[in-house]
């Protein structure tokens, strides 16, 4: 262990909202619930969840689905009918989600909010869901539904409507902040598939799957080509889908002999539910969709030429900017607990400062370094932002430059020994903190 100079000025970070390693699921879905539920209104919503091995990432994005699974029926069964007649004062930031969900996160609590909104005001409204989910590791991305029974049985391809538009290497496209909210839907076939299922199949793998690509549609949003969207119509369904995907994922890893432990803490998940609501009775409806992403372990390594010290991605950064349209949320402690300023090993004294700094630390994940530079390239206010540096940032790309609304979830660890990664990441969140986007609107489209 390191000694810290008593003199030392405290680290100090600002952010919307801290939740104690005390709050429970319920207590911080609540607080990001008018946020979420504006996907039914057409606005596009991501949530990322931010934190190094441990932290409570995945717990927090999605908690005990399998728990859930068993649960939901009984839930449900318990839960009062709504009233039909009552659907013209559907008040949505009133939290329908049955107190018996216990451990599940965000993602699941949202599905199961919207599918209750959805029953109270299906005289009015039409509303349909789909759910995507893709796992990036390096630079590839899997599809997590693709073979699962349900995505063989109701499973669509995605992405067919797509403009093939190749941008530069690194994009150069300044922030377009918010614009026309007016979108295409894609032509349907005669089986009501978007598109073509013709899929590139790579045989070579023991699990044989989809050739996926980042493509871009005609109203400019960023798709994956190629991925399995199924539709979802209740919570048990949801629960059901994540089970094998995890046991299809799982049987794949082991017959490649990877460790699913250090497979987990290594690879990105997006998980999308896409969502078409329609006016029955004027046929004029809204496109929005909420996007969970459970970001990779932002693990630090020591540099090999340092004689020690802290990393983050750059912690030096003092440009200023205007505030953020994110909120940002601290799963733990915002402050970790400072060590003694004297240590029994009498060891020398360290500036608080250095803590954390890209001098001495470097992220273990390449992909979250890339993510850190767009980060910084967009508080500086760059015309040149390397989103197209890696596949994570192409991915985010949409959410980081306007017309969404984004929430960084931030985990943290409380245990003294992680204060490196805890100040790493604090530091991470306070400059995305600053991220400047457009303002997000709402997508409407003309079904009639």
């Amino acid at each position: 262990s390191s000694n810290y100079h008593a003199s030392s000025t405290p680290l100090s970070f600002q952010f919307d909202r801290i939740f104690s390693p005390h709050s429970g699921q319920a207590e911080i879905y609540s607080d990001l619930e008018p946020m979420v539920l504006g996907a039914l209104d057409g606005y596009n919503i991501t949530i990322m969840a931010y934190g190094q091995t441990g932290s409570g990432k995945t717990h927090t994005m999605l908690g005990s689905y399998s728990k859930v699974h068993c649960e939901c029926r009984e839930s449900l069964d318990n839960a009062s009918t709504p009233n039909d007649n009552a659907d013209d004062d559907v008040d949505k930031n009133v939290t329908n989600v049955p107190t018996t969900m216990g451990e599940a996160g965000i993602l699941l609590r949202a599905c199961q909010q919207f599918f209750d909104v959805t029953e109270l005001r299906k005289n009015r409204y039409q509303d349909s869901f789909s759910m995507t989910v893709v796992e990036v590791i390096g630079e590839r991305m899997y599809d997590l539904l693709e073979g699962t029974p349900t995505a063989e049985e109701i499973g669509e391809t995605q992405g067919s409507d797509v403009l093939y538009h190749l941008p530069s290497q690194t994009d150069t496209s300044p922030n377009p902040g918010s614009s026309s909210s007016s979108r295409h839907l894609p032509e349907k076939d005669s089986k009501g598939v978007s598109g073509s299922n013709d899929r590139k199949i790579n045989k070579n793998q023991p699990f044989p799957h989809s050739k996926l690509e980042i493509r871009t549609n005609y109203d400019g949003d960023t798709v994956v080509q190629g991925l399995t969207s199924v539709p979802i119509t209740s919570l048990d369904g949801v629960c059901q889908l994540w089970a094998e995907c995890i046991s299809h994922r799982n049987r794949r890893l082991d017959q490649m002999g990877v460790d699913i432990k250090e497979h987990e803490s290594s690879v990105h998940v997006f998980t999308t539910i896409n969502i078409i609501s329609t006016n029955v009775g004027t046929g004029v409806g809204t496109v929005g969709k909420l996007q969970c992403v459970d970001l990779a372990s932002s693990d630090l390594i020591r540099r090999s030429n340092s004689g020690g010290g802290c990393k983050d991605v750059d912690s030096s950064d003092s440009t200023t900017s205007q505030p953020l349209h994110n909120s940002l949320i601290t799963k733990e402690l915002a402050q970790p607990p400072l060590p003694s300023p004297l240590m029994h090993d009498g060891s020398s004294l360290m500036d608080l400062r250095t803590l954390g700094s890209s001098m001495d630390w470097k992220l273990a994940n390449k992909s979250l370094s890339t993510l850190g530079e767009v980060v910084n390239a967009r508080c500086q206010f760059s015309q040149s932002v390397p989103y197209r540096n890696s596949t994570l940032t192409h991915l985010l790309r949409d959410c980081l430059e306007g017309d969404a609304k984004v929430l960084l979830m931030l985990c943290v660890n409380t245990d003294a020994d992680d204060i490196h990664q805890t100040a790493s990441a604090l530091r991470f969140a306070s400059r995305m903190k600053r991220v400047v986007i457009g303002k997000a609107t709402e997508h409407t489209v003309s079904l009639a």
